[in-house]
């Protein structure tokens, strides 16, 4: 019998993943109200607890015994679903830093003089910035969901779970 493993957690190990997704998902879900210093600077604490996070997470499921253990190798099905899913870790990486790229660079706007607006106010686009934050989020979450029902689908399918 095969063992699937759940790839952000090994042994007695926090899921460091999962509680710093909640993080940026309460700092996404604070509304900055004229505050958009301290709602950044929040937002990019929680992105530079997502990034090494996701990391661990993908170390974790890339290891020998990480999403699908070795034994589900002779499970072609499960194994490319799995590859997938560990492909996708580099791409979110990369999404991740991106958007912590933007918030940095936002900090740093407010920090020089931003461009007037019409009426004379400083404009920062905040709307694109928390559209960027919430794809990033969703798309972390999307994944973390379809490891879940790998892990089960394996769990499944090496028990008989449905004959």
């Amino acid at each position: 019998m095969s063992q699937a493993t759940s790839p952000s957690r090994h042994r007695d190990e926090p899921d460091l993943l999962a509680q710093a997704l909640e993080g940026l998902r309460q700092a996404l879900s604070e509304d900055p109200g004229g505050r958009e210093r301290d709602w950044l600077e929040r937002m990019g604490n929680a992105l530079a607890q997502v990034e090494p996070a996701l990391r661990q997470h993908r170390a974790l499921t890339r290891s020998q015994d990480g999403l699908v253990a070795k034994e589900d190798e002779t499970r072609p099905t499960i194994t490319r679903q799995a590859d997938k899913l560990c492909s996708e870790h580099d791409l979110l990486l990369v999404q991740v830093r991106a958007l912590r790229d933007s918030v940095r660079s936002a900090v740093e706007g407010l920090a020089t003089e931003l461009p007037s607006q019409k009426d004379g106010s400083r404009s920062l686009n905040l709307v694109a910035l928390r559209k960027q934050a919430d794809d990033v989020l969703s798309a972390l979450e999307a994944n973390r969901k379809a490891e879940t029902d790998l892990v089960l689908e394996s769990v499944n399918t090496d028990i008989g779970v449905g004959d």
